[in-house]
């Protein structure tokens, strides 16, 4: 087969445009985001009389919690960014902004690391996040959490209703996405100690009130107890 002058050249020409691609395409570094925590939107509140509240989880749907950073850009359609990971599992990183933020929004003392021991004289708290969106028409994030206080007859717990939180449109991106998840954390928090300090406080005036009750019933099955032998 005789080839034209111009096919060696053209053949050429593509290998080396698609070498170029692939060497683009592999030295594409990956890159590694975290979340930062961010100041009160108030001042920190007023003095509280509570137990401590020990952080124990935040809790990430499937469809986020993976090694790469995902946003939802509407309803029913997730995008995953391929080249930017979270440097840590995404729940484990929330969990130590938000105990950073709520140190920030409550008196020293108040709030607890996952680490810290609990006991009877200490609350726990636990964020579920349910769903989290970001791109240039803003950011939001669907989310609920619960305080538990235990008691003899078993927990004592406030839940919250399913609270919704917006922020600020941003490109979609990496950083960007970072940025909107810390910001609506941010948010969670300030939500958090606003109510906190009143249904913990709560919590111990109810177990307080049982408490005697409890003593009182199980020192009557006592005497039954002792009767019966």
């Amino acid at each position: 087969m005789t080839r034209r002058p111009g096919f060696r050249a053209a053949s050429l020409a593509v290998l080396l445009a698609s070498g170029a691609l692939l060497a683009g395409c592999a030295s594409a570094p990956t890159r590694f985001f975290t979340l930062d925590p961010v100041g009160p939107a108030q001042p920190l509140a007023a003095a509280y009389a509570g137990p401590p509240v020990k952080v124990l989880a935040v809790n990430i749907p499937p469809a986020l919690d993976r090694e790469e950073l995902v946003s939802e850009n509407m309803p029913g359609e997730v995008r995953v960014h391929d080249l930017e990971h979270w440097e840590a599992p995404l729940g484990l990183t929330a969990r130590q902004v938000l105990v950073q933020d709520l140190a920030g929004r409550l008196p020293a003392g108040a709030v607890l690391g996952p680490a810290s021991p609990g006991g009877d004289g200490v609350a726990t708290l636990s964020i579920d996040i349910v769903s989290f969106r970001a791109g240039p028409d803003g950011a939001q994030m669907q989310a609920s959490w619960n305080a538990a206080l235990p008691a003899a007859s078993g927990p004592l717990v406030f839940r919250s209703p399913l609270m919704t939180l917006r922020g600020p449109g941003a490109p979609l991106d990496g950083a960007a996405t970072a940025q909107a998840f810390s910001f609506l954390l941010g948010q969670i928090s300030d939500q958090i100690a606003a109510v906190l300090p009143t249904q913990v406080q709560a919590l111990a005036a109810a177990r307080a009130l049982a408490t005697p009750r409890a003593q009182t019933s199980t020192q009557t099955t006592q005497t039954r107890s002792t009767r019966q032998f």
